[in-house]
């Protein structure tokens, strides 16, 4: 049995899972468009005492400030694939409504999470009561409400951890280890969150090398594209 099939075999579970994906992606953005609302409507008040060196959205209770973080011009040592994704993605910006977009983009993130975790429990699980209940629960976390605002790699690498979970359940019940699968989730996983190999104390000289690499892909990619 093939992964996709392995995870979607059930129809019903399915049907809950479309639920709670368009409930979430719905919650989720609407916590975030009071304050995008305001960011909007208050620019030229508040950008005088922007603490943020003078880029307008200053209101940022919890830091949302996307054009410091999806920007061809901020490369990262230690998201090193988010560099990969968030020129493209401040490029698209351009054509809707910018924090709004990131607004969309970052509350289908995390409620693709809260899914994840459905489908995760529930194979665990004769009813569907006790998953369902959970992956509420989870959803309804604060850290889930958060992250859909903030711009930072947390809903990237929290899909990325959630699916390896899936693909690892998957791999204990089909009694079977792909190589090629599971080496490409350890990259990808690193790929997004090198935190931990790289701290924030690293050296100066290490992380403008590390910069001016990420600067040269991102140029790559937008003339390959």
């Amino acid at each position: 049995m093939r992964f996709f099939s392995y995870l979607f075999h059930d129809r019903k579970d399915n049907v809950r899972a479309f639920l709670l994906f368009a409930c979430f992606f719905m919650f989720y953005l609407s916590m975030n468009v009071p304050f995008l609302t305001y960011m909007n409507q208050n620019i030229t008040v508040l950008a005088p005492i922007s603490p943020f060196y003078g880029v307008p959205f200053t209101l940022n209770l919890f830091n949302f400030d996307p054009t410091l973080y999806y920007s061809s011009n901020n490369p990262t040592v230690i998201h090193p694939f988010i560099n990969l994704i968030s020129f493209p993605l401040a490029y698209l910006s351009e054509f809707f409504k910018e924090n709004f977009f990131f607004a969309v983009v970052q509350s289908i993130m995390n409620a693709l999470g809260v899914v994840m975790v459905y489908y995760y429990l529930r194979k665990g699980w004769n009813s569907f009561y006790t998953p369902l209940l959970f992956a509420v629960f989870f959803g309804t976390a604060s850290y889930q409400i958060f992250t859909a605002m903030i711009p930072d790699s947390y809903p990237y690498a929290q899909f990325v951890i959630l699916l390896s979970v899936l693909y690892t359940q998957y791999s204990r019940a089909e009694k079977k280890l792909a190589v090629w699968p599971n080496a490409s989730f350890a990259l990808v996983n690193f790929g997004v969150t090198s935190k931990r190999f790289i701290p924030e104390g690293s050296s100066t000289r290490l992380r403008s090398r590390f910069s001016s690499i990420g600067k040269l892909c991102i140029c790559s990619l937008s003339v390959l594209c």
